[in-house]
């Protein structure tokens, strides 16, 4: 009839509907920004104590550690280097540690923080390279508990931040000036291996 019609529209991009013949197949475009606000980090370490040792370790011993995230909401935590996850400790052996505090202290990977919200993680102290309870007749004692590890995370602004941490276990106390970097320490008291007389 001389006269020209939009027949069909087609889109493609976030949207694609377009209207019916009535509307002469109109479109609306879709533009949509997602909200995303800039995200922090955390990193907790390990330190491995012994005490009321008053004889050398007879033999070197490897103490595995590992941290796992236990809650992660909208996977809103990720690990840089889930190798760093796991590490170890290593006593050397002929070591006294009579009125000894402290050993070695080792970083887990740091955690990627993309959502506020809470999270948690365990720390655990894995299986000695050697017995973990008898060498050459000592007795070390295991820690009693592992450790669990909350972490707070809030949007300040459109900036992410760690308000808070909390721990159970051995330690609990955190560096609320350093981002609440927690440090979890297992300590291993010494106990001989007890004999008997009659």
């Amino acid at each position: 009839n001389g006269q020209l019609v939009v027949v069909s529209a087609t889109a493609t991009g976030e949207t694609t509907t377009v209207g019916g013949t009535a509307e002469n197949y109109t479109y609306t475009a879709q533009f949509t920004n997602e909200y995303i606000p800039k995200p922090t980090d955390y990193q907790a370490h390990v330190k491995k104590l012994m005490t009321d040792i008053s004889r050398p370790l007879p033999i070197e011993v490897t103490v595995p550690f590992t941290m796992a995230i236990e809650k992660n909401p909208d996977n809103g935590a990720a690990a840089q280097d889930e190798d760093a996850m796991t590490q170890e400790i290593v006593l050397p052996s002929a070591t006294t540690w009579a009125g000894y505090t402290g050993y070695e202290t080792k970083d887990f990977s740091v955690i990627d923080l993309t959502w506020a919200n809470t999270y948690e993680f365990s720390i655990k102290e894995g299986q000695w390279t050697s017995t973990p309870t008898l060498v050459e007749g000592t007795f070390y004692k295991q820690p009693a508990t592992d450790v669990k590890l909350t972490i707070v995370v809030e949007d300040k602004n459109g900036k992410l931040e760690v308000v808070s941490a909390t721990a159970t276990g051995e330690t609990t106390e955190v560096d609320a000036e350093h981002n609440y970097t927690y440090t979890a320490q297992f300590t291993n008291q010494y106990i001989p291996k007890p004999t008997t007389y009659q």
